[in-house]
């Protein structure tokens, strides 16, 4: 459910920003012609399960949106010729053999999405890694499965245009987006498909585009270096041949800890508040909770309602500044028989598990995760990793609000335990293999442990 703010002190002002919690938003674009252009000689090999997409999303952060249209599983991972340290992901290419006489010869269109960057595909001067599914695709009818079974095969490649006639370039904003950073994977480029450049003008600047740093893969981010960011957003996209395509006002306004739509379920239930900087905390005061009450008005039952700050205000004025949700802020009012006073304070969430959501982005180099429902103080000092097999402890970095990350070196395996520190009792709580091997982006791991 989307919440509305109401705040409880006057002359507020609540932040004008785009929305987390609408995930993907898209803008049409026309049918673009295919390019022609000579064929070149390659390695090919394949990976994932004969009829699948290679892995879940890849390197380039597409997600199980390889699996779908546009790219129905016909994907490859790329060698460093192709990966381009990510510029090269959603370029899309033709790819054929002739060398297997299970080989057709003729041409399937296949997109990078994902990386390939050591063996073979380090070595060689062009190396495509496809999925079982693309790797079939260039056989004879009824022959998929023989042209597998060479596992390596020389084959030629060229550079086609993305031809998504009738979809569109997708947005896709990245979870950890806060009113001062905002990151997006993009996809479905028409025509060329990767990107050299990608710029973000503002809704209160129409002149000024902005340049965006690519954060991995086919995501792109903008610091605002403490600046309030504000929408909508219009991106232009430059591609590799210098294309220009301008998505005006793609992104819409809206606001922060990246707890999604789940402030609307227990134990939130949409008693949430965004807070001003003195409780925001850049972030770390995310999860924290508190009681409020009011005496002020006829209407005020003076009964303490716990709220959890979820959300930033940062132009809300005052030493101490909470911006209610409407139901926090009706939780005040008198209920028929108001109940004793009560001192504010943090409280805990009773009963409730610790909750880490992988987030969507992560993959075997890269983990981050949103962590939830934090008994006791709520508010975060650390967080640190331990991955199996390892005795000590590795500090994870703060995205934004309560997501955290961890650049995963190549020793490091799940499953991974996690390790809580509050800031203001410096208790800590492990959650020992709460990650576990198999672990998936976009997937939710409880712990059954308290601060």
């Amino acid at each position: 459910m989307e919440v509305k703010y109401q705040t409880v002190l006057i002359n507020s002002s609540t932040s004008l920003a785009f929305n987390p919690k609408q995930l993907l938003y898209n803008y049409n674009v026309s049918k673009l012609a295919e390019a022609d252009s000579d064929w070149s000689p390659a390695q090919a090999t394949w990976y994932g399960s004969p009829t699948g997409a290679g892995t879940d999303g890849g390197a380039c952060g597409y997600g199980n949106a390889v699996e779908q249209p546009p790219f129905s599983s016909l994907v490859s991972a790329g060698g460093p010729s192709l990966y381009k340290s990510g510029k090269g992901c959603g370029a899309c290419y033709q790819v054929k053999c002739s060398t297997n006489n299970a080989c057709s010869g003729n041409p399937v269109r296949v997109v990078i999405t994902d990386e390939c960057p050591g063996g073979p595909c380090a070595s060689d001067a062009v190396h495509f890694d496809l999925s079982g599914t693309a790797f079939g695709s260039m056989a004879t009818s009824g022959q998929a499965d023989q042209l597998r079974n060479a596992g390596a095969l020389q084959i030629q490649y060229r550079r086609v245009a993305c031809d998504y006639e009738g979809l569109t370039v997708a947005f896709h904003v990245d979870a950890g987006s806060n009113p001062n950073y905002f990151a997006s994977l993009i996809e479905y480029e028409a025509e060329d498909g990767d990107l050299s450049e990608v710029e973000l003008k503002q809704g209160l600047d129409s002149d000024s585009w902005q340049p965006m740093q690519q954060s991995w893969g086919a995501v792109w981010k903008l610091d605002g270096a403490g600046a309030n960011l504000r929408a909508p957003f219009s991106i232009k996209l430059t591609s590799e041949t210098g294309k220009i395509l301008v998505a005006n006002n793609v992104i819409p306004a809206g606001g922060a800890c990246g707890y999604d739509t789940y402030v609307g379920r227990p134990p939130y239930s949409a008693f949430i508040s965004a807070g001003n900087p003195v409780l925001f905390q850049n972030g770390k005061g995310c999860g924290a909770c508190y009681q409020v009450k009011c005496t002020q008005n006829s209407a005020c039952s003076g009964s303490p309602v716990t709220v959890t700050i979820a959300d930033s205000c940062p132009g809300c004025d005052g030493n101490i500044h909470f911006d209610l949700s409407g139901i926090a802020f009706g939780g005040l009012a008198k209920p028929g028989q108001a109940n004793q006073l009560r001192n504010a304070g943090r409280i805990n969430y009773a009963q409730t598990k610790i909750a880490f959501k992988v987030d969507k982005g992560s993959n075997p180099n890269y983990f981050s995760t949103l962590i939830m429902y934090e008994n006791g103080d709520g508010d975060l000092r650390s967080v640190e990793i331990q991955p199996a097999g390892s005795k000590s402890w590795f500090p994870m970095q703060e995205v934004f609000g309560a997501t955290y990350k961890y650049n995963v070196p190549q020793w490091a395996k799940p499953p991974f335990s996690i390790k809580l520190t509050q800031i203001e009792s410096g208790r800590s709580v492990v959650a020992w293999n709460v990650i576990p091997f198999d672990w998936k982006p976009g997937q939710f791991y409880q712990s059954n442990v308290n601060f």
